[in-house]
């Protein structure tokens, strides 16, 4: 009986998680960002070119361990002054007004890693215009 209902429990968590996914995945950058995650845990080009505003013809899946768990640090949304700052550094592709950067800590293989995720809306939702892996060190 312990076993059927330890069965049962982690059933409905597997369900519960589709039907995270299975809703509007990019309502929300937060809810984008989990999309990603999870697509790329997967290594599912389809799952994170859903996720991008550019699709990607590849993604460098080889030997990367899962994220095991991510969370959001810090928030920006860009209004004119951030987009002035960064489009001023010439990085591409350049901000618009209204985009969202999420700072996120990955843990992966147990320790923590420092990632940025640009985010802009369109018609299909959320989708990451760009990311970076950096240190806070």
């Amino acid at each position: 009986m312990r076993i059927a209902v330890g069965i049962f429990v982690a059933t409905l968590s597997l369900a519960a998680l589709s039907a995270c996914s299975a809703g509007p995945p990019f309502k929300t950058p937060d809810s984008a960002l989990a999309y990603y995650m999870e697509s790329a845990n997967a290594k599912s080009l389809e799952g994170i070119n859903a996720t991008f505003l550019e699709p990607v013809s590849e993604f460098n899946f080889t030997d990367s361990p899962p994220t095991e768990r991510f969370r959001v640090v810090k928030r920006i949304r860009y209004t004119d002054r951030e987009v002035r700052d960064w489009n001023q550094k010439g990085i591409i592709p350049p901000a618009a007004v209204g985009d969202v950067e999420l700072h996120v800590e990955e843990t992966i293989s147990g320790k923590p890693y420092m990632f940025s995720y640009n985010f802009r809306h369109t018609a299909g939702g959320w989708k990451i215009v760009t990311f970076a892996a950096w240190d806070d060190d």
